[in-house]
């Protein structure tokens, strides 16, 4: 048996040739092709999302870590990190792409590109707090190349958003009145 890894996508032809040093009356029978069905690119891409935890308070600018993995076995070709701005927050920026604000989408694109086989892009999406309550933020990762697993592809976090308080008291010092 012969094990080979399938590096180009098309149609497999495996050949194969005998021969030896005593002569051969029949030479049409020492060789053979087989052809296999045509092998197409797959690439599993998968996301990991983190942020703070715990709460955040409204007014605070928090960054997101987006981690886009390949697993491969195939380059993911034109890979798009997509992150969708959570309710209760404004965009402030994004890094580590070519990365696009869609502000009626309310959401950013970041171009990766390509990403080989057991490789990671990381993108970075920072926003503000605005409102107080559940922030659920939300992104994906997909390409053009086959996914054959796509339920790892989104992930989601979530943080609550407190108002910002304080805690006053006041000493006075000085003679009593008359």
């Amino acid at each position: 048996y012969v094990t080979v890894q399938v590096t180009n996508t098309g149609t497999i032809v495996n050949c194969a040739n005998a021969n030896g040093t005593t002569a051969d009356p029949n030479t049409t029978n020492n060789a053979h092709c087989i052809s296999n069905i045509a092998v197409t690119a797959q690439a599993d891409l998968s996301m990991q999302k983190f942020g703070p935890f715990g709460n955040v308070t409204v007014g605070d600018e928090i960054t997101y870590t987006l981690y886009a993995y390949n697993s491969g076995p195939s380059t993911s070709t034109n890979v798009i990190v997509r992150d969708a701005i959570p309710t209760g927050t404004v965009f402030v920026s994004a890094t580590g792409g070519n990365c696009t604000f869609y502000p009626n989408f309310q959401r950013v694109d970041c171009d990766i590109f390509n990403l080989s086989p057991n490789s990671s892009a990381y993108v970075y999406v920072t926003v503000q707090v605005t409102n107080a309550g559940s922030i659920v933020n939300c992104a994906n990762a997909n390409g053009t190349t086959a996914d054959p697993n796509t339920d790892n592809n989104a992930h989601c976090i979530t943080n609550i958003a407190t108002t910002p308080s304080a805690d006053l008291s006041m000493t006075k010092f000085g003679p009593a009145d008359p």
